[in-house]
Parts: structure tokens; C-alpha cells; sequence
């Protein structure tokens, strides 16, 4: 039993790997003496080399009865057709000399005679005319696992050898488990003292059933309850594109790499931004393993890959469409999908082109913290299974195993999704756990847990960073986190504690005003968004080769849409390789791999076959989208700062870039028209005249010589003459189309906020410290941050919102209706739950329900036919006469509805056709 339990899965397939090599191997024992040999087909033992003497067939039988080779019972003379069968075996070693002769000789016994093996088959006699050599066959492992012949050979002491090839294993459960962390998540390889030195030791011996087992192995156990670090926590920012893992060490906060392809290189700032992506390779064995065992399952490093390793396996391939149907990335998003509203996922892994369809995430049932099951018949859920990878590495033999685990979210995430999500951790972390802690009382302490949400983080660690100084009065901050899924905005106050505070033992705090966000607003989401306005302009090629594609949520259907666009895997993987050819554009504004303008790609036609494509790139529509997109998200963020920051008394606004996104140059630029940006260094490339220095008629013939006369009049078709000479020196000798852009930008703020406007403070996104890797940046900052607000921190959370909402995230849309050509906002983003709103008249029993995520519906100006306008036809059964339409909200993206003929009606429970309509 004790030695079984060493004879694991991962040891048993490695065995069975090196023993595949050949069909017979010779045993020998620790004195390198030959004493059997193994048939790997049969599981038959056969000796021939114990003794060499002649019998008749009757006293072969009762010598039989005395061989003890391997120290096993039940040695047998062979029976004729086990003898044939064994002596024309051309593969056998014990062959030699001419014919079928064994040892060069051709006369053996077999249990009821002596055969003359130089035929094929060989002959059959009587017996009783010659003596002759045997040799014996036991059939103790017949039809028996392997396992139990392997146990054999680790407790006599045997090894296998042939052909110069060895397999010893009990060297193959030393090097099986040094192995351990290699195998499953490529962390380093153990060395030998890991194993043998009485103050190492693994975990996964910990345990009486081991100890008999190990010790006849000279391997140590160690209780993992030794290696707990109490009261010591982890904070995890799960991203859309990357994931960053914090934790405390001493009184230093540490970053974690995850799946980096070599953990002795030199570590990069780029390490600690762990990719939220999983790559496939054989998803039969991958699931075989992941429901076979519920604590560190044997999984293996060549069916899946997590993080660097992943990620580095889709840049380098991708233009191979195999390669890109095997990866899954916005996990984080998948997390979002509903089985109602969204197509499934797919991946395809490499090995098998097996496909798998992801059903939707459903919260788990996570008992009190009692062991976990898993079986084959459990849905596969890939964040449970990232999470286990976080795990294994964050609770890594070297470092110890952490217990308290903290997790932020986004400020729009409603309580039902991160629900989801922490449930999915909370089984993924706990099963990287070795499984002898679960049952030990020091195991109470596991949690997985939400705190603050993402932008709050952020700001703990830049403030600081920046060196931006709470006052008592509260110095006002605002939080952009541009990151790849949407962006987040986050309003407070940064303050000294009060006096009641300071009792409670804090020092400082931070109280939240507001959040708001821009749903669609993110890295990967703007790629997905060029690569559908590429597509466009490429539908001939489309047209020509059947090519589809998918429409991202926010864009506006073309004409002819409904032959390209589509939800199956070959036009996600279309689209998928599109925007990682497109990447560079948004990350660099270049595009280096085009060759005058046009990338060649390998495409997917609906058929499933290649096709080679060339696909031409307009870089100047492309840069000209992100410009407008982004500035919208600037101008729906200053309209969420007034919101948020209404009835303050405030004189200047620190804002935070937050986001791996945030780093764009557009992002900058934008933020440079509407603000003093903190620590840019300005290059004027439009013109090197000083125009600031030039009269009026000067400054009119240097813009006419550089632009053109036309241009001149179109801006004084616009402006006043002064204003434009304003504009001019403001901005340089820009054309038409930019001039205006440029001083939309830098109205802005004054149209937001009119003449009251205060001093807006934008500081760029924070960078590495190439001195302090640890050192928060615009993406590393959310979970350095949260480790700055957990239990016991000097550092207070008010968030006003929450306490408002019960928790919950605020509401998500804006609804309404169209009047008079716009749309008309009923309940705005943010507004209360539980409050009814009259929203319009029903006409013909019916109503068109209008909603958006777009904060710039608060503007008045949306257009009826703006893409970003969702539209929902509601039909009344049964008389609406004079009734008008109410909704209330109740969850982020869920409202109740009923008729009634007036406010007055609906709170005295005068209403009819109630129901509830969901728009997520």
C-alpha cells in the first residue's frame, strides 16, 4: 500500500514510454546479474539463465517447482504452443545460432515433450527420447497492471536493461518527481537534495501511507502545514490580455512570472505581466488527467500552456490558422457570455484537431471548506484551470503556500459575474493546494475574496508613486484605466483620516464619488474594430474566396453584412489573425510586416481550406478611427468627472492613465488638448516658425502659403477671424479636418465644466523602474495596490456607490427613447436602483425601448442612428389607452417595465403589463 501510492500516473505512463522502446527486456538484479527476461506484450517473465542443466520433461515439471528467480512462485515449464510462440519471436534475445535455436541450441523442453526448435513451427515429441534444456516461463503478471511489476522490481531491487537502453524505477520516481513542477507548469526542476535532505522534503509524500514507501527510496516528506505563511496575502488582478500576481514578502510586495519560458533568465519588466491566455494542444489528455485528480492533477505541459509561453507560441505563429484556433484568450470576457445571447466559444487543439465548445460559466457550489471532487462528467472551465496555474505557481515549493488570496474586478462587473469568477479561482487556487493540508485545521484560512475594485487599486500605488499627498480637505483624483477589455473611470477624494478614523487606527483614506466606464472601450476591442473596417475594405477578396469574419458589439452592420459576417470558428479565427497583424499599428502606429500597404495572410474559407489573401491596409482610416473612438471615451470621461465631482467644492483634478492601453500616443495627444499633462516632453513637428511671434496678416500668409486659401476661409466659415488666429497659434499650421478635431479637444473641458472649470493634473502611465522591477506601473499598480488595502493597511475605503447599491455594480446603461430624431435619456448610467422613471407614450400597443453604454447619451446630442443605440420593440397585450411607459432598475443591466397612465398611478400600484427585460 505504502509503495503504491509512489507508483502515481505520471510515474506509470513514463514507465510505460521507455518500456514501449522495445519488446523484451532483460532483468537484472543490483549485482547486474541477467535473471529473467520481460515481455512487454504478454507480461510473461521467462528464465533461461538460472539453470543451464538438461531434463526429461517429467523432472523439468518438478524442477520447476524449485525456481525462485525474482524471488516469485508458480515458474512453469511452457506449455508447446507458449514455446513456439516464443522461440519464432525473431524479436526475442535469447535467439541465436541458426533457425529458431535459443543460447544456439535447438533441443528445449516443453511440459508434455522435447521439441527440436530448428523447424517452423517447431516439432512436437513424446519426451521420452531426450533430456534437454528448459526454459521456464512465470505468468505472475498476466493480465495485471503494470503497476504491480513495477513495484516488483523497486522492492527486489531489479532493473531492466536491453540494447544499452536501462530503465531503473526506482531512478524513475526520483527523476518523476524532480520532475514534478517541470512537467505541469515548467517551473525549475528539483534537485537531489529537494528530495533526501531531512529538512526538505515533498508534500506529496506527506502522509503514513508514504512512509514505508519513501523510506525504502531514501526520499523525505514534509508537511505542507510547515510552509503555510500566515496571514500573508496574495492580491491577483485578473485581466482581459494579462493577469499581475502580488504578494507580500516581510514588509516588501513582490510580483510573480508566470509561464515564462526560462525562469533563470534575467527577469524584464514584461515578466510580471502575466498573458490571460491558454494554449491547447491535446484536450483529450489534457481532460483525462484535469478530472482524474482533484489536487495537483497530474496535467501535463505538453497537452496545455498557460501565460509567456502561450503567448509567445501565438506571436510566433500567427499566421498559422491551427496554431490560432488552439488558443484561448479574454477569458476574461468569455466569463461575461450567456448561453441565451452569445455564441459559444470553440478551441480546436493542435494534436487531434479536436474541437471543444466551452458552455457558458456557471458559479460553483463551493461547500465550507471541505474537500474538493471533480469527475469527467463536470463541465470544463478553463479559468478554473488558469487559476490552478497561478497556483502552482504561486504556491511553489521554494516559496511556500499562501491561504489569503484578494481579487479586484471592474467597477461595471455586476455581483452575478464576479460571482463566477471567484468561484472559478477559488477551485483553481485551492486545488494547486497539496492535498494533505486540506485536511489539517490550518486549512480554515483559505479564502478567495473581492476587494476594491480596479481603478481604486490603482490609485493606492500611483498616488503614492507620484508622491501626491493626501490633505485634510481630500485632494480630488481621477482614475482612467484604459485596459483591453473597456475602460474604468474612478472619482474620489484622497484624504487625511479624521479624528474618529485616526482611533479606528488609520491614517489615510480614500472616498469614492463616483465610477462610471466605457464598456466597449478597450485595447483588444479596438484591434477587433480595425480588423472589421479592414475587412470592409477588402470585401472583394471576401466576396471572392468566401472569407468571413465577426462584427464586434459595437459596430454598425454594412449592407450585404449577412454573407460575411458570421460566429463560427473559421471567422473568429479570420478575425483573430487579422488583429494580431494589425497589433502594431495600434501599438506603435507603424506596420512593419506591410509591404506598400498590404499584408499577405492565410485566411479561412467557410469550406475550412486555406487561402492565401492579400489584404490591404488603409493606416490613415485605421489611425483616424482610434483618434475619434478614443476621444470619445476622453469626452464620455470628463463627462462622468463633472457627474461624479457635482456639489464639491474642487480648484484641481489629479488624473491617473491607467492600463496597458493608456500608453497609446493617441491617448496622450488627446489628453495633451484638455489638460496639463504632468512630465510630457512636447515635440512641435507641424511647424518650427515660432507663429506665436507673428501679427494677425503675418500669421494669415504663413497659414495660406503652408495649408491653402480654401482652408483659411473653411475655419472662417466656423470661427470668428480672432478666434481662428487663437487657434492657429494654439495648434500650428495644421489642414481643416485636424484643426477642428484639435480644437474640439481643447473645448472640451470648457463645455464640460463651462466657466467654473477646474485645473485638470494628467499624469502619464506609470513606467518601470529598470532599478525596482517591483515598483508599480500602469499595469502592475492595480495589484500592488490592492495589496496596500487589505485587513490591517493604515489605509481606509469609503466607497459611496457601493454602500448606495448593496454591493452591486452600478447601473450600466442609459434608457430612453428617440425624440425628435435623438435619443432622449430616461434612466442614466449610474442612476439609483428601485426608482421609476416615465420613459414615453405607447403607441399601437407597442414601444421601442432605446438603450446605450455610451456615457455621451448624458450630451443630449446621440443621433437615432448611432450604432452604439440598441433597440428593443416591446408588444402590450390587451388595452394601453392612455397608458405611458415606466421601468425602474434592478441590476446592472436589467429593468422592471409596466404601463400605467401616471406617476402618480404607478406608486399607488396602479400598473399593468409588468415584466422585465434584460439587455446584457
Amino acid at each position: 500500500m505504502s509503495l503504491d501510492a509512489l507508483i502515481t500516473n505520471s510515474v506509470v505512463n513514463e514507465f510505460k514510454r521507455q518500456l514501449s522502446a522495445n519488446q523484451f527486456w532483460k532483468v537484472y538484479d543490483e549485482n547486474n546479474k541477467e535473471i529473467a527476461l520481460f515481455d512487454r506484450l504478454t507480461h510473461d517473465l521467462w528464465d533461461g539463465v538460472s539453470d543451464v542443466n538438461t531434463y526429461s520433461y517429467l523432472d523439468a515439471n518438478k524442477r520447476s517447482e524449485q525456481i525462485n528467480s525474482m524471488q516469485l512462485p508458480e515458474w512453469k515449464v511452457p506449455s508447446y504452443y507458449q514455446l513456439n510462440e516464443f522461440t519464432i519471436n525473431r524479436l526475442n534475445p535469447y535467439r541465436s545460432g541458426a533457425c529458431n535455436r535459443l543460447f544456439s541450441i535447438y533441443g528445449f523442453i516443453y511440459d508434455s515433450g522435447y521439441s527440436d526448435v530448428d523447424s517452423t513451427p517447431i516439432s512436437i515429441s513424446d519426451g521420452s527420447v531426450n533430456p534437454a534444456r528448459v526454459v521456464f516461463v512465470n505468468k505472475e503478471f498476466e493480465n495485471k497492471t503494470i503497476n504491480l511489476f513495477i513495484k516488483k522490481l523497486i522492492v527486489s531491487k531489479l532493473y531492466l536493461s536491453i540494447n544499452n537502453e536501462k530503465i531503473e524505477p526506482s531512478r524513475l520516481i526520483e527523476s518523476t518527481y524532480k520532475n514534478l513542477d517541470y512537467s505541469s507548469v515548467r517551473l525549475p526542476k528539483l534537485d537531489d537534495i529537494s528530495l533526501t535532505d531531512p529538512n526538505k522534503g515533498l508534500w506529496e509524500f506527506h502522509g503514513d501511507e508514504y512512509q514505508e514507501g519513501i523510506k525504502q527510496l531514501g526520499i523525505q516528506s514534509r508537511d505542507p502545514a510547515q510552509d503555510v505563511k500566515k496571514g500573508v496575502y496574495v492580491a491577483i488582478d485578473f485581466g482581459t490580455s494579462s493577469t499581475v500576481v502580488a504578494y507580500e514578502d516581510q514588509n516588501q510586495h513582490k510580483l510573480l512570472r508566470i509561464g515564462v519560458r526560462d525562469f533563470y533568465a534575467e527577469p524584464k519588466a514584461s515578466h510580471y505581466e502575466n498573458p490571460t491566455v491558454l494554449e491547447f494542444l491535446n484536450i483529450p489528455s489534457l481532460l483525462e488527467q484535469w478530472s482524474k485528480d482533484t489536487y495537483r492533477p497530474n496535467v501535463s505541459w505538453d497537452d496545455v500552456r498557460c501565460s509567456h509561453e502561450a503567448q509567445a507560441n501565438f506571436r510566433d505563429n500567427e499566421g498559422d490558422s491551427k496554431v490560432l484556433a488552439s488558443i484561448l484568450p479574454k477569458m476574461k470576457q468569455w466569463a461575461l457570455r450567456s448561453a441565451e445571447n452569445d455564441a459559444m466559444t470553440r478551441i480546436t487543439d493542435r494534436e487531434n484537431g479536436e474541437e471543444h465548445i466551452l458552455s457558458p460559466l456557471e458559479a460553483k457550489e463551493l461547500s465550507d471548506l471541505t474537500e474538493l471532487s471533480v469527475s469527467n462528467a463536470d463541465e470544463f472551465d478553463p479559468i478554473e484551470l488558469y487559476a490552478w496555474f497561478l497556483g502552482m505557481n504561486i504556491n511553489w515549493r521554494q516559496r511556500g503556500i499562501f491561504l489569503n488570496y484578494y481579487m479586484t474586478f471592474p467597477i461595471d462587473y455586476p455581483k452575478e459575474a464576479k460571482a463566477k469568477i471567484l468561484s472559478s479561482f477559488s477551485r483553481g487556487l485551492q486545488r494547486s493546494l497539496p492535498k494533505s493540508l486540506i485536511s489539517q485545521p490550518i486549512f480554515k484560512d483559505f479564502f478567495v475574496e473581492e476587494r476594491a475594485s480596479e481603478p481604486a487599486a490603482y490609485a493606492a500605488s500611483a498616488l503614492d508613486r507620484l508622491n501626491i499627498e493626501p490633505t485634510e480637505e481630500g485632494t480630488p483624483y481621477a482614475v482612467f484605466d484604459f485596459g483591453g477589455g473597456t475602460t474604468d473611470f474612478d472619482f474620489g477624494l484622497y484624504r487625511w483620516a479624521d479624528e474618529d478614523e485616526e482611533n479606528l487606527g488609520y491614517e489615510e483614506v480614500f472616498e469614492h464619488f463616483g465610477s462610471a466606464g466605457d464598456k466597449f472601450l478597450g485595447g483588444e476591442n479596438l484591434l477587433e474594430n480595425m480588423a472589421y473596417l479592414t475587412f470592409q475594405s477588402n470585401l472583394k477578396i471576401c466576396r471572392e474566396h468566401k472569407i468571413t469574419f465577426t462584427k464586434p458589439l459595437d459596430a454598425k452592420e454594412f449592407s450585404g453584412a449577412e454573407m460575411f459576417i458570421d460566429k463560427t470558428q473559421a471567422a473568429q479565427t479570420n478575425t483573430l489573425m487579422l488583429m494580431s497583424a494589425l497589433r502594431p499599428l495600434w501599438e506603435t502606429g507603424e506596420l512593419p510586416k506591410a509591404n506598400n500597404g498590404v499584408i499577405k495572410l492565410h485566411l479561412l474559407k467557410r469550406d475550412g481550406d486555406n487561402q492565401s489573401c492579400d489584404i490591404e491596409i488603409n493606416k490613415e482610416e485605421l489611425l483616424t478611427y482610434l483618434r475619434n473612438r478614443i476621444f470619445e471615451g476622453v469626452d464620455n470621461f470628463y463627462t462622468a468627472m463633472k457627474k461624479a465631482f457635482t456639489g464639491e467644492q474642487i480648484d484641481k483634478v489629479h488624473v491617473l492613465l491607467a492600463g496597458n492601453s493608456s500608453r497609446s500616443d493617441i491617448v496622450t495627444e488627446i489628453f495633451d488638448k484638455t489638460a496639463e499633462i504632468q512630465g510630457l516632453n512636447r515635440k512641435d513637428n507641424v511647424v518650427e516658425t515660432n507663429v506665436s511671434e507673428l501679427n494677425d496678416i503675418e500669421l494669415k500668409q504663413l497659414y495660406i502659403d503652408n495649408v491653402g486659401e480654401l482652408a483659411f476661409a473653411q475655419l472662417l466659415d466656423v470661427y470668428s477671424e480672432s478666434d481662428v488666429f487663437t487657434y492657429i497659434r494654439l495648434f500650428g499650421l495644421r489642414p481643416v479636418s485636424e484643426m477642428l478635431q484639435e480644437i474640439n479637444f481643447f473645448n472640451k473641458k470648457k463645455m464640460v465644466w463651462g466657466e467654473n472649470s477646474p485645473d485638470i493634473l494628467v499624469y502619464l502611465p506609470l513606467e518601470y523602474d529598470k532599478d525596482d522591477l517591483y515598483q508599480p506601473t500602469c499595469k502592475t499598480g492595480v495589484a500592488l495596490g490592492l495589496l496596500k488595502l487589505t485587513p490591517g493597511s493604515t489605509t481606509k475605503v469609503i466607497n459611496h456607490t457601493a454602500v448606495q447599491t448593496g454591493g452591486q455594480a452600478p447601473f450600466a446603461y442609459s434608457i430612453g427613447r428617440i425624440r425628435r430624431k435623438k435619443f432622449e435619456v430616461s434612466i442614466a448610467q449610474g442612476d439609483d436602483y428601485q426608482e421609476w422613471v416615465q420613459v414615453g407614450p405607447i403607441r399601437e400597443g407597442t414601444f421601442r425601448i432605446v438603450t446605450t453604454q455610451a456615457a455621451v447619451a448624458n450630451t443630449g446630442n446621440m443621433s437615432e442612428d448611432d450604432p452604439s443605440l440598441n433597440y428593443t420593440r416591446v408588444v402590450f397585450d390587451g388595452p394601453t389607452d392612455g397608458h405611458k411607459v415606466f421601468v425602474k432598475a434592478i441590476s446592472p443591466a436589467v429593468v422592471e417595465l409596466v404601463t400605467g397612465v401616471s406617476m402618480e398611478a404607478i406608486e399607488q400600484g396602479e400598473l399593468a403589463h409588468s415584466r422585465e427585460l434584460s439587455f446584457s
